[in-house]
Order: C-alpha cells, then sequence, then structure tokens
C-alpha cells in the first residue's frame, strides 16, 4: 500500500482502508510505503533513492520487499 497513513489527521477513511487490507490479508501483504520528500528530491536529481539519501525509511521498506520476492542482493553502490 503506497501513501500509508499513521494517524487520523492524515486521513481516517484511508487509515481505516488500511487497517482492513491488513486485517484482512495479514502477513501476505507487503510492507507500507509512507511518503518521503526524499523520494521527489532523488527522482529530480535523476538518483535512485537508495543512493540520493540511503538512511530514508522508504529504502529500509523497498528492501524488505525485497527480502520477501527473495533477493537478497541490494547493494546499491
Amino acid at each position: 500500500m503506497n501513501e500509508a497513513k499513521v494517524h487520523q489527521g492524515q486521513g481516517a477513511v484511508y487509515l481505516e482502508i488500511q487497517r482492513e487490507a491488513e486485517e484482512m490479508f495479514g502477513d501476505r501483504l507487503l510492507p507500507l510505503m509512507r511518503l518521503s520528500v526524499r523520494i521527489p528530491e532523488a527522482y529530480g536529481a535523476q538518483e535512485p533513492v537508495a543512493i540520493w539519501d540511503p538512511s530514508v525509511p522508504f529504502v529500509a521498506t523497498i528492501n524488505g520487499v525485497l527480502d520477501r520476492f527473495g533477493y537478497p542482493d541490494k547493494n546499491a553502490a
């Protein structure tokens, strides 16, 4: 799920849908993707996010997705 919400102020309806999906699908869901200003910055610089700013939580989420799909080697550099 992209643009995952953390609290009610970000959109109660979307947060409820997110909770229902997590309840229905459990561990079959991939990690939730949250927004980060660093992603469009990396895009603007034409750099992968993992190189532009490897500390962004989004990078850890992507690495978790890759782990689930069986891609253990994620050397960006």
